[in-house]
């Protein structure tokens, strides 16, 4: 099992206890499945991040911690200090920002080993000089 993963499951049933909620609960107030919350604990699933939106507004956590804890890219300050920045460069980052894939990669690189990321770095570095050199 990932750490991450295992993470922001026993932290949501830690805050759930402390709270003396149940796990049904939980579910009931969320609308997500008695079985799929108790994975989500457990860390036998990865929660969506709809699902992390829907349980940390429903327990009044930080949704922006949560996400992170799960390996997502957050909702957060970044894009709303640039939403009214009209450049390029800011027009470029909104869309990163609101691509899927782009949470796909931040969910990889929290599972990859120093290794595996030191190989996507150079695969990185050798894609900028090749375009660079097919520009020259």
């Amino acid at each position: 099992m990932n750490e991450k993963k295992i993470n922001v499951g026993k932290f949501i049933k830690k805050y759930r206890e402390e709270k003396e909620m149940s796990l049904r609960a939980l579910s009931e107030i969320t609308g997500i499945s008695f079985s799929h919350v108790s994975k989500i604990e457990r860390g036998e699933h990865t929660p969506s991040k709809e699902t992390i939106s829907i349980i940390a507004n429903k327990l009044d956590l930080d949704e922006n911690e949560l996400l992170i804890m799960s390996g997502y890219t957050p909702n957060d300050r970044v894009y709303e200090f640039y939403a009214n920045y009209e450049s390029e460069e800011i027009k470029e980052l909104k869309e990163l920002l609101n691509d899927p894939q782009t949470e796909l990669m931040f969910n990889n690189w929290r599972n990859m080993t120093d290794e595996e990321r030191r190989e996507v770095l150079d695969t990185i570095e050798y894609l900028h000089f090749k375009r660079k050199k097919g520009k020259n």
